[in-house]
């Protein structure tokens, strides 16, 4: 039984080990492509570049608030009920919950909707065909356009 429990605990530590290597790789890949240098897309020079970084941020913040739950919820259950914890019991059955299912599924809708409608004025706010407030003067660019076969 002492031997069985060694062998399990060692690879436990062979486990963390490797997840804690491949955790600090991708880490250290994803800050190797960072540099102090001029980001365009997060440091815009007009006003559409500017509504458009903060339409980025706002999408990302709200579709990150059902992502990083989730994410940490995946470790906790994976923890609590593994099979080597003889503590954890499964106390319900929610397989046919229709109040549970409701629960779940509320809050991705609400992020849905949420997204739909602001994404929606924001890009209707931003139409090619609207003019552009500014202090300047508009200037008027004369292009022609030829038909090619």
């Amino acid at each position: 039984m002492a031997s069985t429990h060694r062998r399990r605990v060692a690879a436990q530590l062979v486990v963390a080990r490797t997840m804690r290597g491949i955790l600090q790789a991708a880490i250290s890949s994803d800050l190797a492509g960072c540099s102090t240098g001029d980001y365009a897309l997060l440091d815009p020079g007009g006003s559409i570049g500017l509504s458009e970084r903060n339409l980025l941020i706002f999408a990302t913040s709200i579709i990150l608030l059902i992502i990083v739950p989730t994410m940490v919820m995946t470790v906790l259950f994976a923890l609590r009920y593994r099979e080597s914890n003889v503590n954890a019991t499964y106390l319900l059955d929610w397989n046919e919950s229709k109040w549970m299912r409701i629960a779940i599924w509320r809050a991705p809708a609400i992020i849905v909707v949420i997204l739909g409608y602001r994404l929606t004025i924001e890009t209707r706010s931003l139409d090619p065909h609207r003019p552009i407030e500014g202090a300047l003067p508009t200037i008027r660019i004369p292009a022609i356009g030829l038909s090619r076969k």
